[in-house]
């Protein structure tokens, strides 16, 4: 049983790389099976299809793409002890300051969900619902809850969760659209990330 278990969840793993690396619709189940080292049929008893494959990716997304985020409760409590420079890019930061214990996997399964959302309803759902409405919401908790404990002055939150937001989904789309590499990828957002911070400091410090 803890060998089926294996398999199947490297098959999964397998078709998140080769969906990410050449998109779902340049890989067959055959790749996958190639990569794994198994025959074709095998994977058949694990997924009746590619697109089940594809379900449970995007299952994978929906539970892991929040646990990426720092918890607002964690980024007051982070409040209290650091300045507000230091709290703006934990907030600010889409990536690895969460709970998720491999991020890097995390992107690559945004990028498969990024790359379905004009072809696939569900994909479609999944990215407007949890990266760009659960993050915009995300950040205007955090916001309420700096200002109510006097951190940073009262702005209009709904209007500052969107000026972010277009910034760093900029960066991503960018990220995604052009294959950017992890380091030039990083470097961008970073860059971000500093301008944002600077900018929101400089105007909501109290």
């Amino acid at each position: 049983m803890l060998a089926m278990l294996n398999t199947k969840d490297k098959i999964l793993d397998t078709a998140i790389v080769l969906f990410a690396e050449r998109g779902v619709g340049n890989c067959t189940i055959r790749d996958i099976a190639d990569e794994v080292g198994i025959k074709a049929p095998s994977i058949y008893y694990f997924y009746k299809s590619k697109e089940a494959l594809l379900e449970e990716i995007f299952d994978e997304f929906e539970y892991r793409f929040p646990q990426n985020r720092m918890t607002v409760k964690k980024i007051l409590e982070l409040a209290r002890k650091s300045s507000v420079v230091e709290t703006l890019s934990a907030l600010f930061y889409t990536f690895g300051t969460g709970e998720d214990p491999d991020p890097v996997k995390t992107v690559k399964i945004c990028k498969i969900v990024f790359s379905q959302q004009f072809e696939n309803q569900r994909a479609s759902q999944l990215w407007k619902e949890i990266y760009i409405e659960g993050s915009k919401q995300h950040i205007m908790d955090a916001l309420n809850g700096l200002q109510m404990m006097g951190k940073i002055r009262r702005i209009d939150n709904d209007w500052a969760a969107y000026i972010i937001m277009a910034f760093l989904s900029q960066v991503f789309n960018e990220a995604m659209l052009y294959n950017q590499s992890a380091r030039e990828s990083e470097k961008r957002h970073n860059a971000v990330i500093s301008l944002l911070v600077s900018a929101f400091a400089n105007n909501v410090a109290p």
